[in-house]
């Protein structure tokens, strides 16, 4: 297993110029443009499985600006792809993007489309940087459960039973944390896992043994 690196943050890391030096400095240095995987199936979920979401001007925003950083970008959506293309076409990138949105929704597509496994490997064994957005976040702990503690926060809406994440981390993540969620935490403990809060503006970066907050509070 190599050393893995990973950011992961509440907020899209092209609404934060921050986030974009740390994930510069988790790659490594070369000539021409990094190649991005923008995973926007969370966002998008329960839409039909098409490709519409391609047009929608947030999409389009993100791409141009990842793109304005030096990144070649490329959005995805995981429904529908067969896990042998899948995994050959995830291998060619540098970073897995992996936008927020339903929790829930996005465990479920990656596990049908066998996404959770592959990346498991181009994290852990092929040097590919995951960079998670809140959702994208939360399932690169080792349990989603969080993802619905509050009745205002992601529904359950495609029954999934089995919530074990990505154990890309091994503690739950807790993305746009404010005091008031103190107590839905407290209501819960003991845990199983160690729990990290990340408020808006913060994020938890993994380079390897060094593992570190950035960004205010």
């Amino acid at each position: 297993m190599g050393a893995m690196k990973l950011l992961l943050s509440s907020c899209s890391i092209v609404r934060a110029p921050w986030l974009i030096s740390a994930l510069r400095g988790l790659l490594p240095l070369r000539p021409g443009s990094w190649r991005i995987c923008h995973i926007v199936t969370a966002s998008i979920a329960r839409r039909a499985a098409d490709r519409s979401w391609a047009a929608e001007p947030w999409v389009a925003e993100e791409e141009r600006q990842l793109q304005g950083h030096g990144f070649l970008c490329e959005s995805l959506d995981l429904a529908g792809w067969p896990g042998p293309d899948l995994a050959e076409h995830l291998a060619s990138f540098d970073v897995l993007y992996v936008q927020g949105g339903n929790t829930f929704y996005l465990l479920e597509q990656m596990r049908r489309s066998g996404a959770d496994r592959i990346i498991q490997e181009l994290v852990a064994a092929q040097g590919a940087v995951y960079c998670g957005v809140s959702a994208g976040s939360i399932v690169a702990g080792p349990e989603i459960a969080v993802a619905g503690w509050s009745p205002d926060w992601d529904r359950n809406e495609v029954g999934l039973t089995d919530l074990t994440g990505l154990h890309l981390v091994p503690f739950i993540l807790s993305p746009h944390y404010v005091p008031e969620d103190a107590a839905l935490i407290a209501a819960r403990l003991p845990l199983p896992h160690p729990i990290l809060a990340l408020r808006d503006g913060q994020a938890w970066v993994v380079d390897g043994e060094n593992q570190h907050f950035i960004g205010a509070g």
